[in-house]
């Protein structure tokens, strides 16, 4: 049994006969775990950095083509990305809010909020909700599948001063999903993602991996 972050245990009836507490992170200490997973090199993230720079790139190129047909790069290329990067923060509430509501599809009674400003670390939980890879699939990617489709939709239909600011929301969201990919990849490469669990800790907030030998 490994643990890593506060050294707290769940109420014991949370655990399912037969499996036992692999380890457990507290919000804050997420980013560390996403950092062990991104060093894990599984496809999942291998793919997701492999997604942000191929848009990167498509960025840039569809950039010089308006620079070419006369596009002026600071005020109508450059000032809008800037406003879309750094104004995804309104992204925020959605994104967790599909969290919540992928939580509420697969089974979850509960969800909660909850956010580390300090670290950019916002979250969706639902506490002491027991869940399988295939839940976390669904409750890890919703967000991603949902706003990304109706970024890039938005894109098509809106003028390009207002593409280029919905452009810089979809790559700073993209960016931000990486939690997301990272625990999805933790399951995707395990010889055996069914003998694996997760849950929130309803007392400490926790987010706990559940092992069965």
């Amino acid at each position: 049994m490994r643990t890593a972050g506060r050294d707290k245990r769940p109420a014991v009836s949370v655990i399912p006969e037969g499996f036992e507490e692999y380890e457990r992170w507290p919000v804050s200490g997420v980013v560390d775990f996403v950092r062990r997973e991104v060093a894990a090199r599984h496809w999942l993230t291998r793919g997701f950095f492999l997604l942000l720079y191929c848009m990167v790139l498509g960025g840039i190129t569809v950039g010089v083509r308006h620079y070419l047909r006369g596009a002026l790069v600071f005020s109508e290329i450059l000032v809008p990305l800037g406003i879309g990067i750094f104004g995804m923060i309104a992204l925020v509430p959605p994104h967790e809010l599909l969290h919540g509501l992928a939580y509420k599809l697969v089974g979850a009674e509960r969800v909660k909020y909850g956010a580390d400003v300090s670290k950019l670390v916002f979250h969706a939980s639902a506490p002491g909700y027991l869940m399988d890879h295939v839940r976390m699939y669904w409750v890890a990617f919703t967000p991603f599948v949902v706003i990304t489709c109706a970024l890039i939709i938005s894109m098509v239909v809106v003028p390009s001063w207002y593409g280029w600011l919905l452009f810089g929301s979809l790559l700073a969201h993209t960016q931000g999903c990486i939690g997301d990919f990272a625990i999805a990849a933790f399951f995707a490469r395990q010889a055996a993602p069914e003998r694996w669990l997760t849950y929130d800790d309803a007392e400490t907030g926790d987010f706990v991996l559940l092992y069965r030998h």
